[in-house]
């Protein structure tokens, strides 16, 4: 007897090619750019992902000591199932949990439905960084960027396989602005990135 076939990965990659763009609703000022904030993330996937009966919901999951943002999406008994890892635990306080697993779940959602979102200011308070006051230095002379690039690159050499490592890099677009100190630590983690899956393939 034939098993039958799957109908969520159809509707949802039709779900996906519906959604508009997210609207970038919100400021980043460490960085003087804008950014698609969680409710404007949910305020563009879920017209479509309803129109094409698909429902989803969003969770915090601990594996091992580590957290996950993880966002499921169903169709009847099928479900689709993407994590994205937090930044941050519990021990570091409320406030800053929260904030990553904002940020995270953010992230999680929008990759999994192709969208474009910007980086987002949940991240510098994550960080211990809050809402900067002042007005915004170029980028290389931005201290409290060369300070996150510090930070990031202490936690992503800590990682030691390949698949959390590549959730650390996509948590963290950060990465991708336009500050030496930053584009040096992308740089340096990719090639940590590289050694491990090396190590793994070996292995």
């Amino acid at each position: 007897m034939s098993r039958p076939q799957s109908k969520l990965p159809d509707a949802f990659n039709a779900a996906c090619a519906d959604m508009p763009p997210a609207r970038r609703n919100a400021e980043n000022p460490e960085y003087g750019s804008t950014y698609a904030d969680h409710t404007s993330v949910h305020e563009a996937v879920t017209p479509s992902l309803k129109k094409h009966g698909i429902g989803f919901s969003q969770t915090v999951r601990e594996t091992n000591g580590t957290y996950w943002a993880v966002t499921v999406f169903r169709l009847g008994s099928e479900r689709l199932e993407f994590a994205n890892v937090i930044c941050s635990d519990p021990k570091q306080g409320p406030h800053r949990f929260e904030s990553a697993s904002t940020q995270a779940h953010r992230i999680c959602l929008a990759r999994a439905c192709g969208l474009a979102i910007g980086v987002d200011d949940d991240g510098n308070r994550a960080a211990g960084k809050g809402r900067a006051q002042a007005t915004r230095q170029p980028a290389d002379q931005n201290p409290k960027a060369s300070a996150i690039a510090t930070e990031l690159m202490r936690k992503g050499k800590a990682i030691d396989n390949a698949p959390d490592l590549r959730d650390f890099l996509a948590a963290n677009p950060v990465l991708n602005d336009d500050h030496q100190a930053l584009k040096s630590v992308k740089q340096m983690l990719e090639r940590h990135l590289r050694e491990l899956e090396k190590k793994a393939f070996a292995a």
